[in-house]
Formats: C-alpha cells, structure tokens, sequence
C-alpha cells in the first residue's frame, strides 16, 4: 500500500500540470487559512456584549463550554459600548433584515449566507444555559447542517421546492420521514429507473404472486433501510465536518482541483467521452 501511494505521487508530480495545480491549491489553502484567521469583527459566533451588563457576564463561562464542544467553531466577542462595536453591530442586524434591535447580550450565528440566528429576544437577552444557552445551542447545530431558524426563533425560512410535493422544510419532518422522501425524489435518476425497469420485466414473467410480492417487497425494503442508513451516516458526517473548518477548506481544494483536471481532460479529448 505504502509503495502504491509513493509510486502515485510519483507519477502525479512527473506531469508538470498536476505538479503546478497542486502547488497552486496549497498556497491557496494557506491564504483561505490566513484570511480566515485575520478576520477581525466577524466570526461564526458573534456575541454583543456591554461592561455595564450583567446578563452578559452570566453568559460567558457558557461561550467557553460552547467553544471547548465545538473547536472548529470560532466566537468573538464584541463591545458594542464602543463605536466600533456599535456600528458593527447595526450593520449586521441591517444586512438581516433586523429593524429592532434586541436586548444585550446579543449573539448572532452566521454559518454561512442564509443561515443565521440570533438570540437577543429572551429575558435580558440571557436567561440561563438551560433556557438560553440550549437555545443557542441547538440553534447552532441546526445551522451546521444548513437549516438555521430563523433570527427570531421561528420556523427556518430556508426550505426546498419539490416538484408535486412542493414547498419542503426537512427540519418538519423526522429523519425516517426525511429518508423516504429523499428516496422518492433521489429516485427519478437514470440509475434508479434502469433498475426499476429491470424489476419490472422480471416480475412481468413471474406468475406467482407470492414470489412478485417478495421480489418487490424486498427491493422496497432493501431500498428504505439503505436509505435510512445512509442518511444516519451522512447526517454525523456532515456534522462533524460542519465543526471542523479546515476539514471543509481541504474538500473545498479536493473538488476545485478535480473539477479542473476534469476540464483538462475535456480539452485534450476535445469533448471526446473517456
């Protein structure tokens, strides 16, 4: 195996192209890296504060807990008694669409565009870390998966239009009820539909109902609880890669990389199908 993935690179670094796009993608990830850290005034968790406060001062030693569950997750904390804090401050809740301002201490999880929440609307902006701090927890967590609720803690507001079914919230349904509707639309592919094809001619020459009803039975069957585990698995996946940034930076240059040797060889093929 060792001498497989020494012979790969090899090979990989013998071609000049490859050699310079890999060179190429781990500057860039160096920079994203810089950027990411040289941010000043933003970050995944941005927690409003004022010294005269005392709400503020009690939610503390929960941020730390929140930081030490989620390392990859990066908070920052700002004095909006400051100008800079203030205007800071505004700003955001402006480009949220935010016209009341809530009440301090002010937290705003920014996962990514479309998905944030902030919490500023309970008892003095900080109730306790059983109320309050839950809250913002669990807020967090529904945005790592990119299904934030909405900054007042409604319904989120993002959700996906099916056909027939129409408009589709996944955060309103179970996750066996998620899987059985990934599975129907999921299943409107080629793939699928050879295989459905192939079930169907087999049955069509079948007499016996008891045989058509397990064939089809266990294909149905087969099919949900594959599904199901799928979803389980992808679902932790994603959540473990959702805490770890640079997890994400390194899937990020993995496919910008793949999707250019793609185009390369589309160009050398002249379209030609390989």
């Amino acid at each position: 195996m060792y001498n497989r993935l020494i012979n790969f690179l090899k090979n990989t670094f013998q071609d000049r192209f490859k050699r310079y796009l890999i060179i190429s993608l781990i500057i860039l990830g160096i920079v994203i890296g810089v950027i990411g850290q040289g941010t000043v005034g933003t970050g995944d968790i941005n927690f409003f504060y004022l010294p005269s406060c005392p709400h503020c001062d009690e939610q503390r030693p929960f941020n730390e807990k929140l930081a030490e569950k989620y390392p990859g997750i990066q908070i920052v904390e700002h004095d909006a008694s400051i100008p800079q804090g203030s205007a800071l401050l505004s700003d955001m809740l402006a480009q949220l669409g935010v016209e009341e301002e809530p009440e301090f201490p002010i937290t705003i999880i920014i996962i990514s565009e479309n998905q944030v929440f902030i919490s500023g609307w309970v008892s003095g902006g900080w109730e306790s870390e059983e109320t309050t701090g839950r809250e913002i927890e669990k807020a967090l967590e529904q945005c790592l998966t990119g299904n934030c609720p909405s900054p007042a803690g409604e319904e989120p507001r993002d959700g996906i239009v099916l056909p027939i079914i129409g408009k589709f919230i996944p955060a309103d349904y179970s996750l066996p009820a998620l899987a059985v509707i990934l599975g129907l639309v999921d299943g409107f592919n080629p793939c699928a539909l050879w295989v459905l094809v192939y079930l169907i001619s087999l049955v069509m020459t079948l007499r016996d109902r008891r045989r058509i009803w397990l064939i089809v039975g266990s294909f149905v069957l087969a099919s949900g609880v594959l599904y199901f585990l799928f979803m389980t698995a992808w679902l932790n996946v994603f959540l473990l890669i959702g805490y770890v940034r640079p997890v994400t930076v390194v899937i990020g240059l993995v496919a910008l990389g793949g999707g250019i040797l793609q185009i390369r060889e589309g160009i050398k093929t002249k379209g030609e199908i390989v």
